[in-house]
């Protein structure tokens, strides 16, 4: 009777492994939910790049300089720190970062300069006229890649670029010059100040967590629709300068947990919200329609993250973000039915002392798997309470932050 019994016993247990083994192969992950930390954050590059645009009393030489005098004001490293701060709040295993700037300097090879005047050299000419000045300046200034980084070392997190993944963006370079009105002299060059060239070199960046798996297919792309801008230069022989305005994103496969998801980091142009059919709206949903046929694809559970400059605000006349809409993302900020809290745009100097948050277009958004699905997730801003400010009272870029605990579901 007992060796029945222990029979019996025997066999319901082959039985229970039996389902344990079937559970942890053919059915392994159903029901599984997996969690990343994900946040997005535009580091801005400290001033108001359309002032080379504004007439100055000596020139667009003059509003270069304030320009950059305005960048060297915003106090890149501070703000740095400040966002280093956000991150160690929200610890997210991945990070999508925009308007990474990389702002060099030289003694300006665009000015030429004798006892008869000065003219531009060192430049390429476009078959509009108009004229590219060549970037060759390589004495950093500031590079908001690494002084992010360093703030982020100092706390004890470690992050590393997915360098592959890097989008090379804008890179442009413009004559500079430290000018003032004299009476009866006209603009000559304050205490002796010597033309300089600066350059600003714009990249999208993903920083991931140590602890995640970087795959090796990652990429960056430069988007093929992009917008020309021109500056005026008061030379008649010259009176164009034109920059081209990229943008672009980058791409790669992470695993964590054992969980591997595609993810992106993007930064669209700018929006007009004087005319839906305005040149730049029509180039950002161009944009945003290139990026959806790229992911198109994708089998992997995705995520898409980045400053979309497009809105869900029904006032808002720009395409893009029901572009994303309608090709199966989701918002993950709608998910938990929260109030759509605005991303941008505190003041260009960004000392405002109220905050002049009024758009959400830094957004975070999903596709699952054909065999997952995204559950409402958790969300936060960051960067936008008064606490979050520098020491000296800047906020910490024009843009809050979005983190984001994403759960995906087997």
């Amino acid at each position: 009777m007992r060796k029945s019994l222990l029979f019996l016993f025997i066999s319901l247990l082959c039985v229970v492994l039996a389902s344990g083994v079937w559970a942890a192969g053919k059915g392994a992950n159903k029901g599984r939910v997996d969690q990343l930390r994900v946040m997005t954050k535009n580091l801005y590059i400290g001033a108001d790049i359309l002032k080379v645009t504004d007439v100055s009393p000596c020139g667009p030489l003059q509003a270069v300089h304030e320009l950059f005098e305005d960048i060297i004001a915003s106090n890149p490293p501070e703000r740095m720190e400040a966002i280093a701060d956000e991150i160690m709040q929200k610890q997210p295993e991945v990070i999508a970062l925009q308007e990474v700037y990389l702002i060099k300097t030289e003694l300006s090879n665009s000015l030429a300069c004798d006892q008869s005047g000065c003219e531009f050299v060192n430049f390429t000419e476009n078959d509009d006229g108009s004229i590219t000045f060549i970037t060759d300046a390589e004495d950093v200034t500031f590079d908001y890649l690494d002084l992010l980084l360093a703030a982020l070392e100092v706390r004890g997190l470690r992050y590393r670029v997915v360098e592959a993944a890097v989008a090379n963006e804008s890179d442009f370079e413009f004559p500079s010059w430290n000018l003032v009105m004299v009476p009866g002299l006209g603009c000559v060059p304050a205490d002796g100040a010597l033309p300089t060239d600066v350059r600003a070199q714009d990249r999208d960046v993903i920083l991931v967590r140590s602890d995640v798996e970087i795959g090796k297919d990652a990429e960056s792309h430069k988007y093929s629709v992009l917008l020309p801008f021109r500056i005026s230069t008061d030379d008649p022989l010259h009176p164009f300068v034109q920059v081209l305005i990229v943008r672009g994103y980058g791409s790669t496969e992470l695993t964590y947990q054992g969980r591997t998801y595609r993810f992106v980091n993007t930064h669209l142009e700018v929006d007009d919200q004087s005319n839906p059919g305005s040149f730049v709206n029509l180039i950002q949903a161009a944009q945003a329609q290139e990026l959806i046929g790229a992911l198109a694809s994708e089998t992997l559970p995705l995520v898409v993250a980045g400053d979309f400059n497009s809105s869900p605000d029904p006032a808002d006349v720009t395409l893009s973000y029901e572009l994303m809409l309608s090709a199966g993302y989701t918002d993950v900020w709608t998910q938990i039915g929260a109030r759509p809290d605005d991303t941008c745009c505190q003041a260009a100097d960004l000392s405002n002392f109220e905050s002049e948050l009024f758009k959400r277009i830094d957004l975070i958004l999903t596709r699952p798997a054909s065999d997952t699905q995204f559950l409402p997730s958790p969300m936060w801003l960051t960067g936008n309470r008064q606490s979050d400010k520098t020491p000296s009272g800047l906020w910490p870029s024009d843009h809050a932050g979005i983190a984001a605990m994403l759960k995906l579901k087997q």
